[in-house]
């Protein structure tokens, strides 16, 4: 990491894989956390957290505490996913990968931006929660975005969501 800061990359990006030797980082939050006692100038991203294998209630904790952790380096990269053996061994279906990311981004959203959000308790009824956490950059940290989706791509066009886009964006 800082061997990249000294030549002058402005962002590491840390990517998020399961059960595969694609990429050995699990939890792209948790390596940009660790990072930061490694850097002190370069923004770490995640590329991508993939949202639909996550509890939204806990994501968005984790979020603006990595935010604060880097001092506001924190580059937020989102994504539904698409490796159906991944969504299979968490139990997910992956065909709903883009419902969920749109409705865990409602929740995450409304959380780190007003402080509360509405879930559904274990016994189906709506549970206020106050989030006294939020991220230190305003309102959110710099979003970006895997998907081809206009849907999901118009969703996060109102917060200027960058939209990544990969070898395979063609299909």
């Amino acid at each position: 990491m800082s061997l990249a800061e000294e030549i002058g990359f402005s962002t590491a990006w840390f990517a998020e894989h399961h059960f595969t030797n694609y990429s050995i980082s699990v939890s792209p939050l948790l390596m940009a956390a660790h990072m930061a006692g490694y850097s002190r100038r370069i923004r770490l991203g995640t590329a991508v957290v993939v949202l639909p294998l996550y509890e939204p209630m806990r994501l968005a904790q984790e979020i603006a505490l990595v935010d604060r952790l880097l001092e506001g380096r924190l580059v937020l990269g989102i994504g539904s996913g698409y490796q159906a053996y991944e969504f299979e061994r968490y139990r997910q279906d992956v065909s709903q990968r883009n419902v969920l990311l749109l409705s865990h981004w409602d929740f995450i959203e409304r959380a780190l931006t007003d402080g509360h959000a509405a879930a559904d308790s274990w016994q189906g009824e709506q549970v206020e929660t106050d989030f006294l956490l939020t991220p230190l950059q305003s309102p959110l940290p710099p979003l970006y975005l895997t998907t081809t989706q206009p849907q999901v791509l118009k969703r996060f066009a109102h917060l200027g969501a960058t939209p990544f886009m990969t070898a395979g964006w063609r299909g």
